[in-house]
C-alpha cells in the first residue's frame, strides 16, 4: 500500500467505518513503515478526540431573543452556511448543465438546432465531465478551508473573552478579599481599644 492510498482509508478507519480486513491490514502495515501517514493518522485521530469532547450549551434566552430579532437575509445566509445545502445545490447545477448539454448535442446532431453537426466523442466528453468536476472539487475545498479558518477565529475569540471574564473574576475576588481583610482589621482595632 502506498501513501495516496493510505490517505483514501484513513477517515474510514478513524471513524469506525467498514474497511475489508486486508485493507485494513495493509493500511496498518504500511503505518509501521511511514512516518509521514502515522502522523496524519494520529493527528485525525486526536482532532476526533478533541470534537467528541466537545460539549454543547442549550441557547440562552438572551441568544434566543437576538436570533429571532436577527435580519431574516441574515437567518437565511446563516441557514445556508450551516445546512450544507450549497454542496447539493451544486450538484443539481452541475447535471443540470450535462443534461442541457447532452440534449443540445443530440438536437444538433439531428439537425434541430441548424448549423454544422458536431460530434463530441465519448473521449472529450469523459475529459469535459472529469475537468468539471476537477473545477468543483477545488471550489469544495476552497469553501471548507474558509469556513475552517472562520471556526478557528471564532474558536479564539471565544477562548480569549474566557480568559478575559476568568481574570476579570479574579480581579474581583482579590479585591473582595482585601476589602475583607481590611474590614476584619478593623473590627479587631475597635475590639481592642474597648
Amino acid at each position: 500500500m502506498n501513501c495516496d492510498e493510505s490517505r483514501e482509508l484513513i477517515l474510514d478507519v478513524v471513524y469506525g467505518e467498514e474497511v475489508p480486513s486486508r485493507s485494513c491490514f495493509d493500511f496498518f502495515k504500511h503505518l509501521d513503515s511511514c512516518p509521514d501517514c502515522t502522523s496524519e493518522y494520529r493527528e485525525f485521530l486526536s482532532t476526533r478526540e478533541m470534537l467528541q469532547s466537545w460539549q454543547l450549551e442549550e441557547p440562552s434566552a438572551a441568544e434566543s431573543s437576538v436570533k429571532s430579532a436577527a435580519r431574516p437575509w441574515m437567518q437565511g445566509r446563516r441557514f445556508l452556511l450551516d445546512s450544507g445545502s450549497w454542496w447539493g445545490m451544486l450538484q443539481k447545477v452541475a447535471a443540470g448543465v450535462l443534461i442541457l448539454m447532452g440534449i443540445a448535442s443530440i438536437f444538433q446532431h439531428y439537425g434541430y438546432l441548424g448549423g454544422r453537426k458536431v460530434m463530441v466523442s465519448e473521449q472529450q466528453l469523459t475529459e469535459m465531465v472529469h475537468d468539471m468536476i476537477v473545477v468543483s472539487q477545488a471550489q469544495e475545498r476552497r469553501v471548507i478551508g474558509q469556513e475552517l479558518i472562520r471556526f478557528s477565529e471564532a474558536v479564539d475569540l471565544q477562548r480569549n473573552q474566557d480568559l478575559q471574564d476568568v481574570y476579570n473574576n479574579l480581579v474581583s475576588l482579590e479585591q473582595r478579599y482585601t476589602d475583607n481583610l481590611e474590614e476584619n482589621n478593623r473590627y479587631l482595632k475597635a475590639l481592642l481599644t474597648k
